[in-house]
């Protein structure tokens, strides 16, 4: 079963940490939703470090089907 998380993208390049990119991802656990962020971004050095695991009122808000693996939503600001 998926489930959907909050999850954080980075590019670190040569030593220096890039802006944040925060995403709402749908996945099977933390490990995959990590894989998935990382690939929907356009980063060559990109990172993905889950916050938390998202509600189900956040689940409705962002507009997430559960039941599609690797939907990706991109957010205009951290808020999870």
């Amino acid at each position: 079963m998926n489930r959907a998380f909050g999850v954080q993208v980075t590019e670190h390049d040569a030593g220096r940490r890039g802006p944040a990119q925060p995403l709402a991802v749908v996945a099977r656990d933390e490990v995959d939703a990590e894989l998935v962020a990382s690939r929907s971004v356009d980063l060559p050095n990109a990172q993905a470090e889950v916050i938390r695991e998202l509600s189900p009122d956040e689940v409705r808000s962002y507009g997430l089907d559960l039941s599609r693996h690797g939907q990706v939503r991109a957010l205009p600001a951290l808020n999870f």
